[in-house]
Formats: structure tokens, C-alpha cells, sequence
């Protein structure tokens, strides 16, 4: 009898091995906790160690990246864009030229939100795909759609985490030179049901159906302190509006950015280092204020640092073309690899684990996300209570406060 990972650590849902088992012997299955692992059906399977040979989840061949950018998509566009709006400007070009582009969706199934990774072939599909999505979206089939659009010929842009692009790499098991893969530097990812979860939560208090969900909204600008979360709603008279909410306001914001509910093998990620397993890493170009103000439109610069900025990690020469031949709409600098990973820990290590983790885990087993909550708020009051008594000090107490405590 075969397993196809030796222990949950070393598996990252990316779906590679049940996708590639042609007799369906492979499906993936939620833990107690409600993450997705790959079980197999002793039945169907005839012992034939695919799915164990195509599973990408190691360390990638240390090739030093090419070059890394700074980016800002020209259009105005950019301000439905997480940072940059890198992904937004090539994903369009691709459809401009008869190409395919996948990413991550939220789509309405079965009464719920549901993160996949979707097709698109025309630039309305691609809007959905824009924005971050703090949560681990389900490959399903799309490995094997990939896989018959290059067959066909057809240009293909796969975006995803780093651990996706492995694993499509591992399913596809050959290169091809119509295939761009694109990932994007990741910190780790709860599961769906934690966010549906919280989903469901707030729909309980607005009293509507969210059918729309972005964690990062440009209201209050791009930048470290602009975390917020827009959606869009179905009131109870059918009517559809627009909030939004900003971090403090979400305890599943909140715990995501505490790296105290993701999936183990996000802290023991053996992509979280400078080497990718993708032609192109994007992100948040976080420090830019600090490594160059004078790129800054106020400085005399080319960018507009308020509406969002992207950095690009170019990690093979088919990366490099690509963006050169497609990137007319955008604005590019340079930068040093080391100023990216400054502000990008992801970069250098894997997320640290949370002491409280595994309670939280226990806590939603229990409770779903309002169990969740409980847990936070009785696990880190004292934090809670820090953060509040900062927000009404005056600044010149808090600088005299941290003068006595030196």
C-alpha cells in the first residue's frame, strides 16, 4: 500500500497527483483539521508510483534570478490591483494575443464562497482574478486544462503560489515553450473553510450575500497601513451594495497576517527563498519609500507610490522575454534582489509557526470561525488591550514611554 506523502509537512494540496492518476485512484480529502491531502483508493490503484514521482514539493534548482523590477501598471486600472497591477497588464496582453490566462477566483457554488483556480479568455474573466486572496484555492482539473491548451498551441499564463506552479510543472513533466508561469511571493494559507467560515460570519451581520471579497482595497491607498477589505452584497430587499472594512475589524485578518492559521507545510515551505520554481515572482514592492524615494512622482520620479507598487523577480530567460514583449503598459526600474528581501521575508525562510496555533485549529474544529474568535480574543487580549491604549496616547508619550523602558 502506497502513500503518496510521508507526512503532512511535506504535502501542499496543490491536487498534482490526483490530476495525473488517469485510473482516479487519487482524490483529495479533507483532515480533521480541513485541509486538503490526497487519498488514495487501494481498489482503483495498481501500484504504478506516479503520483509519488510527479510531486514537486522540494526545493527548486538554486539558478540566481535574471533581474528584479519595479512595476506599476500605467492605466488606472491599477487601483483593482493588490500593489502593482504586474499581473492586471500581462494577463491582458496574453488575451490580447488568443492566449489563456488562469488564476485564483472567488465563485459563488453550492450557497458558498469558493477560492478556485479558474480559466479566463477574455479580459472581463480576468478581472475576478486581480486582488489578493488570503486563502488556499482548489486546482480541481485546471492542471489538466493547462495541459490541453498547449496542446493546442495556445499561449498560456498560469498564475498561482509557488507551490501551484510546482505543481503543475510536476503534472506536466516536460517544459513548454508557450507556458509562462507566474507565482506570487506567498506567506502561507488557511484553508476554505476557515475562510467561509468568516464569510459566513459577516454575513450574519450585514444580513445579505456576499458576492464579491477582495482583502486588499486601495480606499485609503497602498502601503503597510492601508490594509483594507472591500465586498460586494445582495441585501435582504435583493439590492446590491459596497463596503468595506480595514484590519482591525477582522480577527481572520488579523490571525493571517499572525501566521497562526495556515496550512503546516507553509512553515516548511521549501519555496521560501530567492529561488522560484516560476519564470516571473511578483509581489508587494514593500521599503520602496525607504530603498528609493526618489521614484517617487513627489521626488521626480515615475511612480505613484499611493496607487500601488509591484516587484518583479525575473527568474528565467523565458521570463525575461516575456516581460520585455509584453510589458509596453507598464512603468520598470530597477532594483537589488536584496532590497526586495528585506521587506519580504518570504524571500529568506518560511513563515514562523504560532505558539497558538493548533488551538486556534482545535478552537475552529469546535466552534467554526466564531470559536475561532473566542480563542483569539482570549489568547491575545493583552495584545489586544496594547494596541488600543496606542491608538488614544498621544505620540510624545509613547516616544517618552519607550525612552524609560531603555
Amino acid at each position: 500500500m502506497i502513500s503518496v506523502y510521508a507526512s503532512i509537512d511535506k504535502c501542499c494540496g496543490c491536487g498534482a497527483c490526483a490530476q495525473v492518476c488517469a485510473h482516479k485512484a487519487v482524490t483529495m480529502k479533507e483532515n480533521e483539521y480541513e485541509f486538503r491531502y490526497p487519498v488514495i483508493e487501494q481498489s482503483l490503484c495498481v501500484d504504478c508510483g506516479l503520483c509519488q514521482k510527479i510531486c514537486n514539493f522540494h526545493p527548486v534548482d538554486k539558478k540566481t534570478p535574471i533581474a528584479t523590477l519595479v512595476a506599476q501598471r500605467k492605466s488606472n486600472d491599477i487601483l483593482k490591483s493588490a500593489s502593482g497591477g504586474i499581473f492586471a497588464e500581462l494577463a491582458s496582453k496574453v488575451i490580447e494575443q488568443g492566449g489563456v490566462v488562469y488564476g485564483c477566483i472567488f465563485e459563488r457554488q453550492h450557497g458558498v464562497l469558493r477560492p478556485i483556480i479558474a480559466e479566463a479568455t477574455t479580459i472581463a474573466e480576468v478581472e475576478p482574478m486581480l486582488g489578493s486572496k488570503y486563502v488556499q484555492s482548489d486546482t480541481y482539473d485546471s492542471y489538466k486544462k493547462v495541459k490541453n491548451r498547449l496542446k493546442e498551441g495556445r499561449m498560456v499564463l498560469f498564475s498561482g503560489l509557488p507551490c501551484q506552479v510546482a505543481g503543475l510543472k510536476g503534472f506536466l513533466r516536460k517544459d513548454y515553450e508557450n507556458l509562462i508561469t507566474l507565482d506570487i511571493i506567498c506567506h502561507g494559507v488557511p484553508n476554505e473553510r476557515f475562510f467561509q467560515s468568516y464569510i459566513s460570519d459577516l454575513e450574519s451581520k450585514i444580513q445579505g450575500v456576499i458576492t464579491k471579497f477582495n482583502f486588499r482595497g486601495k480606499i485609503k491607498g497602498w502601503g503597510d497601513f492601508a490594509y483594507t477589505y472591500t465586498y460586494t452584497y445582495t441585501d435582504i430587499k435583493g439590492k446590491e451594495r459596497n463596503a468595506w472594512g480595514c484590519l482591525e475589524d477582522s480577527v481572520y485578518y488579523k490571525m493571517f497576517l499572525a501566521s497562526s492559521i495556515y496550512r503546516e507545510s507553509c512553515y516548511h515551505c521549501p519555496f521560501a527563498s530567492i529561488h522560484r520554481p516560476s519564470d516571473i515572482t511578483i509581489g508587494d514592492c514593500w521599503g520602496i519609500d525607504v530603498e528609493h524615494p526618489e521614484y517617487d512622482k513627489k521626488q521626480g520620479g515615475d511612480f505613484d507610490f499611493k496607487k500601488g507598487i509591484s516587484c518583479v523577480i525575473v527568474n528565467t530567460e523565458l521570463g525575461s522575454s516575456f516581460v520585455k514583449s509584453n510589458g509596453s503598459g507598464l512603468v520598470l526600474s530597477q532594483i537589488s534582489l536584496d532590497s526586495v528581501a528585506r521587506y519580504n521575508h518570504q524571500l529568506s525562510r518560511p513563515s514562523y509557526d504560532s505558539s497558538y496555533r493548533k488551538e486556534y485549529y482545535q478552537a475552529f474544529r469546535q466552534g467554526k470561525y466564531r470559536g475561532l474568535k473566542k480563542k483569539y480574543y482570549q489568547l491575545e487580549w493583552k495584545q489586544i488591550l496594547k494596541s488600543k491604549i496606542y491608538k488614544i496616547t498621544p505620540d510624545g508619550l509613547i516616544h517618552l514611554i519607550h525612552i524609560v523602558k531603555k
